[in-house]
């Protein structure tokens, strides 16, 4: 009798009291409508979405909705000839971007987390279960390691429809050469910027750390209960209109972007434009300004690198130790250089912070008789050979 008494918890139920727990953390404007409320028509379902990701994520300006797109677009990745990587970055740790992967992976289409994949694996993964990768990899992806520059390869071409990874499988007689997929969508995740190729076909996500006093956010428990009934909308949603939303996407003509760029957004409008078309002018607003963000970080990546040039050029190799504040004078004298008042406004602040993403940080130093924050010139040229290379003045000797 006890047996045939007993109810199981019911899910809708505990849903509801995990939203009313919650109910003070968002305007009421943002609360997400109970299961028997949420409508199962396109529009809805990208603005519950939205809130999904504005519930348990602090985002940039102008990016709820491309992400939320972004999640749909995983369902369908194989209709389109592109699909855009999602690169999620930050300038120090604590930012969020670990929170934008665990909340994505319980809505995205076969989410799969990849950090440290071997090469090796990464395209027999892909190959196999044609998931959306999770990857917490930037700081590889930058590195100067083999696997680093194998793991850039497969990313530079897996964003096109058909790319393949060729490799030989099998041994002795059995030796045999095999095409393996590496089409799938991808999440990369880590500190600071991406390589120009990843960024390049990438919708960028930056990061930044939240105030804890004013933003609140909501349990990532609460995130585990509410996400199945969004993940069935969307199965549902990618099932019924598959097909109409692959006739708008050979329609779509991103004129206001540049070719890689329109390409890597043009599942997102195909998607908008039958979830929602009132919208299309707004997601033109978020892809103008995140394409121009990116340009804005490509140039700042750059002039870093000239920095180091300019560095090596404007210090003499023979003095050991420089002082921060004789060294960014001697850069803004640079004829032709970007760093005087009217342009950089470099100073032994902005000095500090454009090297420190090279593991280059002011220290006390002693020149003479005088100490003051500075560089040492063994610790530069050791940071910045991977980048120069050799100094042409002083060619390698052989081992």
């Amino acid at each position: 009798m006890a047996s045939a008494s007993y109810k199981p918890p019911d899910p809708v139920a505990e849903y509801r009291r995990t939203l009313e727990s919650e109910a003070g953390l968002l305007p009421a404007a943002e609360r997400l409508p109970s299961p028997d409320q949420m409508s199962n028509d396109g529009a809805a379902l990208v603005r519950d979405l939205e809130i999904y990701f504005r519930r348990y994520i602090v985002l940039p300006p102008k990016t709820s909705l491309p992400l939320s797109l972004w999640a749909v677009a995983t369902y369908l990745f194989e209709s389109f000839d592109a699909f855009p990587y999602l690169a999620v970055s930050s300038p120090v740790p604590g930012c969020g971007k670990t929170r934008v992967i665990e909340i994505a992976e319980l809505i995205v289409s076969n989410p799969q987390k990849a950090s440290n994949i071997s090469e090796a694996a990464l395209f027999r993964v892909i190959e196999k279960f044609k998931p959306t990768l999770l990857l917490d990899e930037a700081e590889t992806l930058k590195g100067k390691s083999e696997r680093g520059e194998y793991l850039r390869q497969i990313l530079n071409a897996g964003n096109r429809n058909g790319a393949v990874a060729t490799r030989c499988v099998g041994q002795g007689a059995n030796l045999d050469v095999k095409h393996f997929s590496v089409y799938c969508p991808k999440m990369v995740c880590g500190i600071g910027t991406f390589p120009p190729t990843i960024a390049d076909r990438s919708i960028c996500v930056p990061m930044q750390r939240r105030n804890r006093e004013k933003d609140q956010l909501g349990r990532l428990q609460a995130a585990r209960m509410e996400s199945p009934l969004l993940q069935n909308q969307i199965t549902a949603f990618a099932a019924t209109n598959r097909e109409q939303i692959e006739v708008v996407y050979r329609q779509t003509n991103l004129d206001f972007l540049g070719d890689r760029d329109a390409d890597s957004w043009a599942p997102l409008f195909a998607i908008l434009g039958v979830m929602d078309s009132a919208r299309l002018a707004e997601l033109r607003n978020c892809a103008e300004y995140l394409t121009a963000a990116k340009v804005d970080n490509a140039v700042e990546d750059s002039l870093t690198l000239r920095l180091l040039a300019d560095v090596r050029e404007a210090w003499p190799e023979d003095e050991p130790y420089i002082f921060s504040s004789v060294l960014a004078e001697r850069l803004r004298t640079i004829e032709d250089g970007p760093w005087g008042e009217s342009e950089v406004k470099l100073s032994q602040r902005k000095l500090a912070y454009m090297l420190k993403g090279f593991k280059l940080r002011p220290s006390t130093v002693r020149i003479g008789d005088r100490t003051a924050k500075g560089y040492s010139r063994a610790e530069f040229d050791a940071a910045s050979f991977p980048y120069l290379g050799t100094d042409p003045s002083h060619p390698s000797q052989p081992l």
